[in-house]
C-alpha cells in the first residue's frame, strides 16, 4: 500500500521506499521502466538479471552492456549506475547482504567460496537451471512467507553459481581502498539528506576532519559529499513524483533542496535533462499503458 499525502509530509524519509535504502530484508523487485540512477553505493550485494532486452550499467568506471539472459553482480560498497535506457527492457534486481549466506554449519573452505563469489563484481550468463531459480524468485508471492522465500532462493542461486563456474564470464575486484566508515557514513547521509546537511555533521558522526571526511568520501564513491546527498535527494524526488500529486516546490523542500530552482537543476543533470515534471508524465503514461495492456502497476 502506498503512503499518503498526509504520512509522507509527516514523515518522508520512512514512507518512501527508495532502490538505494536496504529494508533490512531481502529484496527481488522490477527496475521501473522509467529509470536513471545516480552513481550510488551500498553495503548489500546488488545482482541485476536481464529477462528482456538490454540495459548498460557502469560499475568502478566500467561500462558493462547486459542483453537478455545476463546476470551481473555488483558486490558491497563498490560505486555503480544505471545508464539510460535505449530500448525496452525487463531487468530483475535482487538484494541481499553476504552474511546472510554464512550459515554456521558451513565449512570454512564453503564461506571462503562464498566470500570469494560475492567480494568481485562479476558478469554470468544464466543457463536454464539459473533461469528457473531466478524466475521462482520473481514469481514469489507467499504474503507473510515471501521474505524467507526469497532469501531460500536467493541461497540456491549462491550455491548453483558455485557449482557451476563456467557460468561466470569475468570479474574483478571493486575498487575500492578502505570501507572502514563506509556504512556509517552512508547510513548517516540517507537518514540526514532532507535536512540541511553539512560536511561538517558527517565529518563530527565519523570523528574525522572536515577535510579527510571529504576526501574518503571522494575516494570510496567517485562523487563528493554535496554530490552524493544531491543523488539521495533526486531519487526520492522521483518516488514522490510518482505516487503523490504533490507540488514541484512542495516536494523539493521535501527532499531538502533549498529552492525550487537548484531541484530542477540538479533533477535534470541526474535524469538525462528531464524535468520533475517531465518525469512525472512519463511515469503516469507508464502506469495507464501497464493498465491498459492488462499488466497492472507491479
Amino acid at each position: 500500500m502506498e503512503p499518503t499525502q498526509k504520512e509522507l509530509r509527516m514523515n518522508p524519509q520512512s514512507a518512501i521506499e527508495l532502490y538505494h535504502l536496504f529494508l533490512g530484508k531481502p529484496q527481488c523487485s522490477p527496475v521501473d521502466e522509467v529509470y536513471v540512477s545516480d552513481k550510488h553505493v551500498h553495503k548489500e550485494i546488488e545482482i541485476v538479471y536481464v529477462r528482456q532486452g538490454q540495459v548498460e550499467i557502469m560499475v568502478d568506471r566500467q561500462i558493462y552492456a547486459l542483453q537478455e539472459g545476463n546476470v551481473l553482480s555488483v558486490c558491497s560498497y563498490a560505486l555503480h549506475e544505471y545508464q539510460p535506457k535505449k530500448v525496452e527492457a525487463d531487468i530483475i534486481k535482487i538484494k541481499f547482504l553476504k552474511e546472510w549466506l554464512m550459515l554456521p554449519f558451513l565449512e570454512t573452505a564453503q564461506k571462503e567460496a562464498i566470500n570469494q563469489l560475492f567480494d568481485h563484481i562479476f558478469l554470468a550468463t544464466a543457463d536454464q537451471g539459473l533461469t528457473k531459480i531466478l524466475q521462482r524468485m520473481i514469481e514469489n508471492n507467499l504474503n507473510q512467507y515471501e521474505d524467507l522465500s526469497c532469501f531460500g532462493e536467493i541461497t540456491n542461486m549462491t550455491a548453483y553459481l558455485l557449482e557451476h563456474p563456467e557460468l561466470v564470464r569475468s570479474d574483478h575486484p571493486a575498487e575500492i581502498s578502505s570501507q572502514r566508515y563506509m556504512e556509517q557514513a552512508i547510513t548517516y547521509m540517507q537518514e540526514h539528506c532532507s535536512e540541511k546537511m553539512t560536511l561538517r555533521m558527517l565529518a563530527d558522526h565519523l570523528g574525522l576532519t572536515e577535510t579527510y571526511c571529504s576526501k574518503y568520501i571522494k575516494k570510496n564513491t567517485g562523487i563528493t559529499c554535496v554530490e552524493y546527498l544531491n543523488a539521495l535527494r533526486v531519487n526520492r524526488a522521483q518516488r514522490l513524483l510518482w505516487v503523490t500529486d504533490l507540488g514541484i516546490s512542495e516536494i523539493a523542500e521535501l527532499v531538502g533542496f533549498s529552492s525550487v530552482q537548484t531541484f530542477n537543476r540538479v533533477f535534470k543533470q541526474q535524469t538525462c535533462l528531464l524535468s520533475p515534471s517531465e518525469y512525472r508524465k512519463r511515469k503516469k503514461t507508464e502506469k495507464i499503458r501497464r493498465l491498459y495492456d492488462g499488466v497492472g502497476d507491479r
